[in-house]
C-alpha cells in the first residue's frame, strides 16, 4: 500500500477567509475516493474527525474557507481518503498555519456642512480608506434629539461616488 503524498499552500487570507490549495505530490498506487481540507482554530492538528471538513469534488484542489473569526489563528491540512482493495487509509498533508487579518473599517475625511437653511443643509465627506471590508450601504445619518446619530435614526443613502447629499428636514418643532 503506497500512500498518496499531499502538500498544502495558503495563498491568501482576509479578515474572515483563507484561500487554500492542495497539491498531490505523489499519487501512490491507491484510488483516491475522497479529497478535501480540514481546519481548526488554535494549536491542535486538524483531522477530519476533530476539525471542520470540506469535501472537494472538482478536479481543482482549491477552496476558499469562509466564516472565520477576525484576527484569529488557524491550522489547515489537505486530506485524501485512499483505497486499495479492501484497505482504506487517510493521507494528510502537513499543517499550514495562518492568521486572519484585523478588520479595517472605512475611514472618512471629516464632514463638511454648508448651505445651511432653516430646513436643510448640504453635507459632504470623502472616503480616505475603503478598508478591507465590502461596503454594502453608504450615506449619512442624523438625530434631532441630541443623541449620537446611528443608522437606526434618520438616514439618507448615497449612491454617487462624490458622497454629497442635501438633507432636508420636513417638519421643525420649536423647543
Amino acid at each position: 500500500f503506497k500512500k498518496v503524498s499531499l502538500d498544502i499552500n495558503v495563498t491568501e487570507t482576509t479578515h474572515n477567509s483563507a484561500s487554500v490549495q492542495g497539491i498531490f505530490m505523489d499519487w501512490g498506487n491507491a484510488e483516491v475516493i475522497e479529497k478535501g481540507f480540514c481546519w481548526i482554530g488554535g494549536n491542535l492538528t486538524p483531522t477530519i474527525e476533530n476539525g471542520n471538513k470540506h469535501l472537494i469534488e472538482e478536479d481543482d484542489f482549491n477552496m476558499q474557507i469562509t466564516g472565520l473569526k477576525i484576527n484569529s489563528y488557524y491550522r489547515v491540512r489537505a486530506y485524501a481518503i485512499c483505497k486499495i482493495g479492501n484497505q482504506q487509509e487517510i493521507a494528510y498533508s502537513s499543517s499550514q498555519d495562518f492568521y486572519t487579518d484585523n478588520m479595517n473599517l472605512v475611514s472618512f475625511d471629516g464632514i463638511n456642512i454648508t448651505d445651511i437653511t432653516y430646513n436643510s443643509a448640504k453635507v459632504q465627506t470623502a472616503i480616505m480608506d475603503w478598508g478591507n471590508v465590502e461596503v454594502i450601504e453608504k450615506g449619512f445619518c442624523w438625530n434631532s434629539d441630541g443623541l449620537t446619530p446611528t443608522v437606526e435614526n434618520d438616514k439618507l443613502l448615497v449612491k454617487e461616488n462624490d458622497f454629497t447629499v442635501l438633507v432636508q428636514v420636513i417638519s421643525i418643532t420649536a423647543l
